[in-house]
């Protein structure tokens, strides 16, 4: 993953096909949900509170939605992580499978 955030997708639907779909997003580095629980403040918790639905936009380029806000994940100009009512080029991001880890990258 390089110096790519790790996380792990925990598929919330029996399905084989790795994205799209809905996932508890784990951060191995800090070993914490990713949680969009109110605002656009998106934060770890030690519980797996939210679910992401994935949804890919074409190009190798995906959403993530929550669940809980109805929110988008996304990353201002310094790389700091929010969530926005829009859908815009905030909330895009590249998926990659790196041995068996997600790579997420803005």
């Amino acid at each position: 993953c390089g110096s790519w955030e790790r996380f792990t997708f925990h598929r919330i639907e029996d399905n084989l096909v790795v994205f799209p779909g809905h996932y508890r997003v784990f951060n191995n580095h800090a070993e914490m949900h990713l949680t969009n629980v109110q605002d656009t403040e998106v934060r770890g918790h030690a519980e797996d509170q939210d679910v992401w639905n994935i949804v890919y936009e074409g190009s190798g380029v995906y959403t993530l939605q929550s669940q809980i806000t109805n929110k988008f994940l996304a990353a201002s100009s310094n790389s700091d992580i929010h969530s926005s009512d829009s859908n815009d080029e905030n909330t895009k991001w590249l998926l990659e499978e790196k041995n068996g880890k997600i790579c997420i990258k803005s």
